[in-house]
């Protein structure tokens, strides 16, 4: 293994009233509670110094306050080992997004803790993302993976939220594991081949008097390719909108309501426990197996005695260690001139040169436009960054930015 004896530490100082946000390109990286400041900072160690330099910061406005974004250079081909650790302040993190490769470890006391305050997380890459926390609290939690990514939350007491919203739409999986889960909606849907789970973190025996893990007013659960949406734990509800549309079937015959509305359009099956009244639209493709003594319009079957439910095997946290990339830069294909066809002069010559005088005088506009926009993204980023302390050794070199 390489030693990382090039280094770089990077604190936000900017003029910004609150940062709320990360963005991850191709890094991944390691996200720590800060007790000491207010401000995130980064601390960058690589194998060689053109690694060490292929690194780029840029602090963006968000719809949550500024965000501020790492990522690799897209013009630089090079390989090695790298650390990637990023701390903020406690409880200041509110939206968090993964981009390609590497995986994402967040440590606990790092995601917002305010009833007011929304949560997202969101993988659009390969990496996978865990999260570990104690209790989870917002006004919405929303989880979603448009990747091949494995997104799971470790909550070792509680989630309260007025939303949950956990989606995937292609490969990745999402998972949310708490104890203890209270929502006025829910809503898991998978359209891909990935599925949603939500349970405890541990594997329990359920049973009539075990206590529910889930308490919410209203349930969707969705499924639109060969993804499942599993429900692990015993749980309640007042309401539950039900539909599959693929190959996925949804398993929620852990989970009481009092009234439920399913439609069957594709293969997938649904495993439900409803005590008020259920309706059933069936294309006959997929089956609804169904307990609970609800009054039913539709066609059902009886449950099982056994159901045949996904199992989910957790993520264990990766050990901190080094991880190894390599950069490749990227390469621009010049596109062949076209060449446009003889015109007759005249009114269709008119023409050509009042599209072509039109068209220089929107390049020139935009050229105007990105120059200013471009040096005042400079400035920005300049006054973005700069020495401060940081929560690390006081003998490493802080660069300043």
């Amino acid at each position: 293994m390489s030693t990382l004896n090039h280094q770089k530490i990077v604190n936000v100082t900017a003029s910004v009233d609150t940062i709320h946000g990360l963005v991850l390109r191709n890094t991944g990286g390691y996200i720590y509670e800060d007790q000491a400041n207010s401000k995130p900072s980064v601390v960058f160690r690589t194998s060689n110094l053109a690694l060490l330099n292929a690194l780029t910061l840029k602090l963006m406005a968000g719809n949550l306050g500024a965000v501020v974004e790492l990522a690799f250079a897209p013009n630089m081909t090079v390989e090695g080992q790298y650390l990637l650790d990023i701390f903020v302040p406690t409880n200041s993190l509110q939206y968090l997004q993964t981009d390609q490769g590497g995986d994402t470890i967040v440590a606990p006391r790092v995601l917002s803790a305010n009833a007011s305050r929304p949560i997202s997380i969101s993988s659009f890459g390969m990496g996978s993302v865990v999260v570990e926390e104690s209790v989870v609290l917002a006004s919405r939690l929303v989880v979603e993976s448009r990747g091949s990514s494995r997104v799971q939350l470790n909550v070792a007491r509680s989630v309260s939220a007025e939303s949950v919203d956990l989606s995937t739409t292609s490969l990745g999986s999402i998972a949310l594991l708490a104890n203890s889960t209270t929502t006025k909606h829910l809503s898991a849907v998978s359209a891909g081949s990935g599925s949603v789970y939500m349970g405890s973190p541990a594997t329990k025996t359920t049973t009539k008097t075990t206590p529910v893990s889930l308490n919410a007013t209203s349930l969707t659960a969705k499924t639109y390719g060969d993804g499942n949406v599993v429900f692990l734990d015993a749980g309640t509800c007042q309401g539950s909108d039900i539909q599959t549309s693929g190959h996925g079937s949804v398993y929620m015959h852990l989970v009481r309501c009092q009234n439920s509305n399913v439609v069957i359009l594709g293969t997938g099956n649904t495993y439900l426990t409803t005590t008020g009244l259920l309706r059933v639209q069936d294309s006959e493709l997929g089956t609804v197996f169904a307990t609970g003594g609800a009054t039913v319009t539709g066609s059902v079957m009886v449950m099982p005695p056994s159901v045949p439910v996904p199992p989910y095997v957790p993520m264990v946290e990766p050990a901190r260690s080094p991880r190894t990339i390599r950069l490749v830069a990227k390469t621009t294909t010049a596109r062949p001139a076209t060449t446009l066809p003889a015109k007759s002069t005249g009114a269709d010559a008119s023409l050509w040169f009042g599209l072509v005088l039109g068209l220089s005088a929107v390049i020139l506009i935009a050229c105007i436009v990105r120059k200013v926009r471009a040096k005042r993204a400079v400035q920005m980023q300049l006054k973005a960054f700069t020495e401060a302390s940081t929560p690390v050794a006081t003998n490493q070199v802080v660069l300043h930015f």
